[in-house]
This record gives structure tokens, C-alpha cells and sequence, in this order.
């Protein structure tokens, strides 16, 4: 499956689950978790190509700006949605409150087990 956006095709709960733990990787390595750690994950988890073109540029960079840093660490609120369109999550917050992490980690698989 390629993480490519289409038209008009609705993604099964196990396509968005995907994409959701690749997401889940490249905000991962904004928040300093080791590319290539998770690069080998992704692969043992044949994960790789569920990557976006951004998630994957993020990822493979030798030198990430701040802002590109800044920009995937926020990438969490649409890994919120992620969640809970799945049933990963029970309530979505409203828009305006603070966005709680530990939910999401929480529904994630372990990075590296």
C-alpha cells in the first residue's frame, strides 16, 4: 500500500492503522528518537512504504530544520484523529484544548520490540 493520497477511496482500519504507527515514527524521530532505529524498524515491520513523501524526507535527512522539526512534532493532532477513526481512542479533545500524548503513545505498539 503506498501512503500517497488517493481519491475517493476509503481506507480499511488496518491501511489507517499503518499509516497512523508511520506517522507515529517520524514524530518519534522529531523528538530525537534515532532515525536509523527507526528506519530498521519500520523495515522489519514492513512498514516502510506507508511513509508520506514528507514523513519520508523527515526521516532520511542528514540535517532537519527547526521548523521541520517544529511542524512534525505537531503532526500528533493528526494522529489523534488517526486513532480515533479507528476506535484507538475513545473521545477526540475539543480543538482548542492542549493536546495529552499519553493517549496516543499509549495506543501505539512499543517502538523496537
Amino acid at each position: 500500500m503506498s501512503a500517497e493520497p488517493t481519491t475517493g477511496h476509503v481506507r480499511s482500519a488496518s491501511e489507517v492503522a499503518r499509516r497512523s504507527i508511520a506517522l507515529h515514527c517520524a514524530i518519534a524521530v522529531a523528538h530525537g528518537v534515532d532515525e536509523d532505529a527507526v528506519l530498521e524498524w519500520l523495515e522489519e515491520e514492513q512498514l516502510l512504504d506507508e511513509r508520506s513523501p514528507r514523513e519520508r524526507a523527515f526521516i532520511d535527512a542528514a540535517d532537519r530544520p527547526t521548523k521541520e522539526v517544529n511542524w512534525m512534532t505537531w503532526m500528533v493532532e493528526a494522529q489523534v484523529a488517526l486513532l480515533w477513526s479507528i476506535g484507538k481512542l475513545e473521545a477526540m479533545q475539543e480543538p482548542t484544548a492542549r493536546c495529552d500524548t499519553g493517549p496516543v503513545v499509549g495506543a501505539m505498539p512499543q517502538l523496537f520490540d
